[in-house]
């Protein structure tokens, strides 16, 4: 079903078969908070968290199990981390709202991702 989500979103938000990736997955965060965004930080953490064995520059079932997995491996932590984070409204206070776990990974993939060495 998410899958078939980020194409619909794709097909109805890009045109001219523009880069869509970061895009879209930005948005999905954003709205429905299931889907990290694949950005350039997040993408390299993932990729070197996976020793290189993908490539996460697609949103595919091999990527969203990489990172199902990695939340099973993780859970106790992101739920923790979950437990103690709230959204916040416009004027910046704190909500009832948990942070999705997808953000949760996602803020992980990018600190992780910012902190790498620059590779040539």
């Amino acid at each position: 079903m998410l899958l078939e989500i980020y194409q619909k979103s794709k097909e109805h938000i890009i045109k001219h078969n523009e880069a869509h990736l970061v895009l879209i997955t930005k948005i999905l965060l954003g709205v429905f908070g299931f889907v990290p965004a694949f950005d350039r930080y997040f993408c390299s953490a993932f990729r070197d968290i996976s020793k290189n064995q993908m490539g996460f520059r697609a949103v595919n079932k091999t990527s969203l199990k990489f990172i199902q997995d990695f939340y099973q491996a993780n859970q106790q932590e992101i739920d923790e981390l979950q437990q103690g984070l709230f959204v916040k409204d416009f004027k910046g206070s704190p909500t009832t709202l948990n942070y999705p776990k997808a953000k949760i990974i996602d803020m992980y993939g990018f600190q992780y991702g910012l902190n790498m060495p620059h590779k040539p």
